[in-house]
């Protein structure tokens, strides 16, 4: 199996979350692509919220990639403003698929996970507009300066439904 791991990370946590899951995941599958989206601006911590609440869809400068090669998708942002970061949408405006793929979504935030439903159920309400299946388990992590507080508990579940073949 080939699953391709979407990230954006402004600060850092969002991408060690990533690397967390990875550790798991290539224990479960042939081969597991992590993905960076790159920023063209890095914005401050006001900026980014200002971008989320507006929903905009700001420059990328890693666009154009073929996410039809993997079976698997997992998406991963930060919360900004309890919103999931827009760098998000841009990378899947860019890299359309031409099927529906099996996708995890996770989200990470400085909050406590109990305040994060809000921005799930935004983040999955917009990735409906894409050729997505999203699976019901999400995983949510909540972060303090690169670390995982909480979250890491239901990893197996998430991967167990991702892999699965229903």
């Amino acid at each position: 199996m080939n699953i391709g791991l979407i990230f954006y990370s402004r600060t850092g946590n969002t991408k060690k979350a990533s690397e967390k899951l990875i550790e798991k995941l290539q224990s479960h599958a042939e081969h597991v692509e992590s993905i960076e989206i790159l920023h063209e601006k890095k914005l401050g911590f006001f900026g980014a919220a200002r971008l989320a609440m507006k929903e905009e869809h700001p420059p990328i400068m890693n666009a154009e990639m073929d996410l039809n090669k993997f079976d698997r998708l997992i998406i991963a942002t930060p919360v900004w403003a309890s919103r999931p970061a827009p760098y998000v949408y841009t990378f899947l405006d860019q890299n359309s698929l031409t099927r529906e793929i099996k996708t995890g979504v996770f989200l990470t935030s400085g909050g406590s996970n109990e305040k994060q439903q809000k921005p799930q159920e935004i983040f999955r309400e917009n990735l409906k507009n894409y050729k997505l299946n999203l699976i019901s388990t999400s995983l949510i992590f909540q972060m303090n300066k690169g670390i995982i507080k909480d979250g890491t508990q239901h990893i197996d579940a998430f991967i167990n439904e991702l892999l699965s073949e229903s």
